[in-house]
């Protein structure tokens, strides 16, 4: 790995290699910089493949935008040099909003319909010539993209930015993503604590753990607002989570009650958990009282998002 690679990438939060990595060892020189992504590129095989930071396609959502990470443009039916309507997908998955890719070996910034594609080039084979080559800095907002090219240069000088990119979203609404309270019990645990990690401690999370589905076992670190690592918290089965659950809702002027049980319409005995504030309270009734660590959950992303309120009188 060059040393002005390293350069280059001090600072950043995640790191996104497009593939052909030809030596594992490279992934683990880059992670000391920053968390580290890895697309399996066509001339990959062996102990790389075997890495758990490489995949064919890493579908992220960062600042929420979706991101893929991928090698290869064939995910793609229809790409053309010009900007035309919306690329036909191939994946089964939402389409993306910006792709990052490389197996091409040359720099392209280029928006076509509504996705952004960057391909940074390649710091050591740029257009398949052996030296110093180019890397991207990607900068992703809630509203916009920036990306810039750098030329790699020895003899300790910084990289040299050769071009920069900026590129705008529409605005995406988001109720559609906003779900009723028996949607939010029905989710998965670990997807369930991870809305209120995001939504009431306000943590971003580290962008190697984003897919649900890979954390249950083993749980998954957090960045909170200033910027430390948190640990992963088990709001809907941990005591100690659950509570600092509530100490974060107080500080957010909701108070955590849970209001008696009594027998439901078939005899099933029903447990209220209830966040109230001032005038208002926001709850969900169980039927188990395992359930009611899951509930607290909920009613906490009810009561930030503004929904499910109702008023003491009623």
């Amino acid at each position: 790995m060059p040393l002005e690679v390293l350069q280059a990438f001090r600072g950043v939060d995640l790191i996104l290699h497009a593939g052909d990595i030809y030596i594992p060892r490279v992934l683990d020189e880059l992670q000391d910089i920053a968390p580290v992504l890895a697309a399996e590129g066509d001339d990959d095989y062996g102990d790389t493949l075997r890495d758990e930071r490489v995949k064919r396609k890493h579908n992220l959502t960062l600042e929420g935008h979706t991101l893929w990470l991928i090698h290869e443009r064939w995910y793609f039916n229809k790409f053309t040099s010009q900007p035309s309507t919306k690329p036909v997908l191939q994946d089964k998955d939402d389409g993306p909003d910006i792709v990052v890719f490389g197996h091409e070996h040359r720099v392209i910034v280029q928006r076509s319909g509504d996705v952004l594609y960057v391909n940074p080039g390649s710091p050591t084979l740029l257009n398949y010539r052996r030296g110093l080559g180019s890397v991207a800095i990607l900068n992703i907002e809630s509203s916009d993209a920036h990306v810039a090219i750098l030329q790699l240069n020895d003899e300790n000088q910084p990289p040299t930015i050769v071009s920069q990119t900026n590129c705008s979203f529409q605005p995406k609404s988001t109720t559609g993503q906003q779900m009723t309270a028996e949607e939010l019990m029905q989710l998965p645990d670990c997807e369930l604590e991870l809305t209120v990690a995001e939504k009431v401690l306000g943590w971003r999370f580290a962008p190697e753990t984003l897919e649900v589905s890979d954390v249950e076992a083993v749980g998954y670190p957090q960045k909170g607002q200033n910027d430390t690592w948190c640990s992963h918290k088990r709001f809907c089965s941990d005591l100690t989570a659950s509570l600092e659950l509530d100490k974060a809702m107080e500080k957010l002027g909701w108070r955590y009650e849970q209001r008696p049980a009594h027998p439901g319409n078939e005899g099933f005995w029903v447990y209220g958990v209830a966040y109230s504030s001032g005038d208002y309270w926001v709850g969900l009734a169980v039927e188990s009282p395992s359930l009611i660590r899951k509930a607290k959950c909920a009613a906490a992303i009810l009561a930030v998002e503004g929904r499910g309120w109702q008023r003491r009188d009623s």
